[in-house]
């Protein structure tokens, strides 16, 4: 009973699912230990105690409690239930702001009302915030983050796992960020072991590690690197950017440096980490280049590397060359850009 509702083992979850979770969970026990607090009434007089709450208490600790347990037990409804608690806790606040609004009482005054709207406002995106990093694959597996949002889904790597006893298991993802994976196992798997995996990047990568979720045929893998700059996480980034991101068609002009010649060609597309451009002049990959352009009547203008070559009109694609950013001055509104091309713009779907 206890493993299904809690699947994965209390150290393998990630620190920000502990800590929230474990805060949901003792919601209740909060909330009693504070209302015995403010009546003056000793801990053990339960009865008291719980006679004081109205429906609308119950109902809150009941939500808080189960959203304790859904994001312990990595469940979908758990962070279902913690969107819709902490929307109705705000939507509560807006209501009694409006509501008792020039009604000044010590517990009605409007500046200890908004005052309560900020602190229930302020920490839900907080939690949010180190909860979004935590809540797609492998974990609560709901909608992506990051560079994989919108297309996630259906990214086939093949790898390899090895555990502490040298059997190996094939495998083939069927979502992967630089973080972590969600994959079909060939052969059975447990969460006690920890394993070394193999992924054919191009060339061979390898990483530790274990399994944090197993959902019927499907696990989750996090990978287990030797702290934030380990440059495994960079190259298994880098590659998934290069390959996976989504790109937006656009022409528009773009003007950049390649040795001493300044040249001008046509952007045919963007994306978060480089743009595509079509021109047919000698150049090597590695090879350095600055540019600019404008970008929705914005100039931008940065640094990047060839990271491709498109000399024969490969891929649907006219001869050109694939950049990738090394530094782009305006950073922040160009991935604001980006990021609504995202919601609203159709990307390229691509073999590259």
């Amino acid at each position: 009973m206890f493993k299904t509702i809690f699947p994965i083992s209390f150290s393998n979850l990630p620190t920000p699912i502990k800590i929230i979770g474990t805060y949901f969970l003792i919601t209740p026990i909060v909330s009693y230990i504070a209302t015995a607090y403010k009546l003056d009434l000793p801990l053990l007089d339960v009865k008291s105690i719980l006679a004081s709450f109205d429906k609308l208490n119950i109902t809150l600790n009941l939500m808080g409690f189960l959203v304790g347990i859904g994001i312990l037990g990595v469940k979908k409804w758990g962070y279902f239930i913690f969107l819709a608690f902490n929307s109705a806790l705000i939507i509560h606040g807006f209501y009694l702001l409006f509501q008792f609004n020039g009604i000044e009482t010590d517990v009605m005054s409007k500046e200890r009302l908004i005052l309560n709207l900020i602190i229930t406002i302020l920490p839900f995106f907080l939690i949010l915030y180190f909860l979004n990093s935590e809540i797609s694959t492998p974990y609560l597996t709901l909608l992506p983050r990051g560079f994989r949002k919108k297309w996630r889904t259906e990214i086939p790597l093949k790898g390899i796992l090895l555990d502490s006893l040298g059997n190996k298991l094939s495998i083939t993802t069927l979502d992967v960020s630089p973080t972590g994976c969600l994959a079909v196992v060939d052969g059975y798997i447990t969460d006690e072991d920890d394993f070394a995996l193999t992924f054919d990047i191009e060339k061979e990568w390898k990483v530790g590690a274990s399994v944090v979720r197993i959902q019927s045929e499907n696990v989750g893998l996090r990978f287990n690197y030797n702290g934030t700059a380990d440059p495994n996480k960079k190259e298994l980034k880098k590659y998934l950017q290069s390959k996976l991101l989504p790109r937006y068609d656009i022409t528009i002009p773009c003007e950049w440096k390649h040795g001493n010649q300044v040249l001008k060609s046509d952007i045919l597309n963007i994306s978060e980490g480089g743009l595509f451009f079509s021109t047919s002049e000698p150049a090597k990959l590695g090879d350095s280049i600055s540019f600019s352009f404008k970008l929705l009547g914005i100039k931008f203008s940065g640094n990047g590397t060839i990271s491709w070559i498109n000399s024969a009109s490969k891929y649907n694609k006219p001869v050109g060359i694939g950049i990738s950013f090394t530094d782009l001055g305006k950073n922040v509104l160009y991935h604001f850009i980006i990021f609504c091309f995202r919601l609203f713009a159709n990307f390229d779907s691509r073999d590259r």
